[in-house]
């Protein structure tokens, strides 16, 4: 069983995300470290440390009881499969018994091989590990000053919006200026006023 995800790298205002991927697979408990090394082992076009493993996880399962359960009941169909072809190889039955036997027979035969394909796959995952691991590729050079260079490439941008944001401020702020003014102006003369009638 093997399950592969890859996300593609991915571009936003910070810089460009590396490539990354994520596998699952089963593998025989003595394979598993071989398989984990030579996953991130470097290609012949490739330098160590390009690959970068970010995470990984080994579930082993422990399905004793199951197993237990589906042997037991195999068995008991196993048995009770060869009672119904004992007793359709007696001479004495009757064809509507011969018939009702074949039923049964071909019954019982579908759910146990129904049940030992069950079987075979509760001992194979005993018998493995499922393996998930995700890594990335590390970013280049030329990714990582990648925000420097969208922000140099924008800078025109910026500037323009900054100076129309700042532009807008102030046609806003400039009616409540003049209404302060006249308010302060107002206040003074008061103040003048009062101070006179005290002298």
């Amino acid at each position: 069983m093997i399950e592969a995800q890859y996300n593609s790298p991915k571009h936003n205002p910070w810089g460009t995300q590396p490539g990354s991927a994520k596998l699952r697979v089963r593998l025989a408990h003595d394979s598993v470290e071989p398989f984990a090394a030579a996953i991130i082992a470097p290609l012949p076009d490739e330098r160590p440390g390009d690959i970068i493993l970010t995470g990984r996880s080994d579930t082993a399962e422990d399905l004793t009881g199951a197993i237990t359960d589906v042997d037991q009941h195999l068995a008991q169909l196993t048995d009770y499969r060869d009672r119904l072809n004992a007793l359709l190889k007696r001479g004495d039955a009757k064809v509507e018994d011969l018939i009702k036997l074949e039923e049964a027979i071909s019954t019982t035969q579908s759910r146990i091989e129904e049940l030992t394909a069950t079987q075979k796959g509760l001992n194979r995952r005993v018998d493995t590990e499922e393996m998930t691991v995700t890594f990335a590729a590390r970013a280049s050079l030329t990714e990582q000053i990648s925000p420097i260079r969208r922000a140099w490439e924008r800078a025109g941008d910026t500037l323009a919006a900054s100076t129309a944001a700042a532009i807008e401020f102030a046609i806003v702020l400039l009616p409540w200026l003049f209404l302060a003014s006249i308010v302060f102006a107002l206040g003074r003369f008061a103040y003048r006023l009062l101070k006179r009638k005290r002298a």
